[in-house]
């Protein structure tokens, strides 16, 4: 069971849109010092959106919000926080 789960999961990954998304992440400065990491978290925010997640903002310090992401599950059934 655990295997099909696995397999099922990574059919569903592709590595082109892996590589271009992290290659967009990476390319937005968000170098500490100064710790401006607002538009990355916001780049982040904005995908987890779009894979249908409810998400959060959390300003730690000025400019350098965490990102927190929700993906509701089914009443009864496990949950996973991590």
């Amino acid at each position: 069971m655990v295997k099909d789960i696995k397999e099922g999961v990574l059919n569903r990954i592709s590595i082109d849109e892996i590589t271009d998304l992290l290659r967009r992440w990476v390319s937005i400065p968000s170098r500490n010092p100064p710790g401006e990491e607002r538009n990355l978290a916001l780049a982040i925010a904005e995908q987890l959106k779009n894979w249908g997640f409810e998400v959060e903002l959390h300003e730690a310090l000025p400019n350098r919000p965490n990102v927190i992401a929700y993906l509701r599950g089914e009443v009864g059934k496990p949950r996973l926080i991590f």
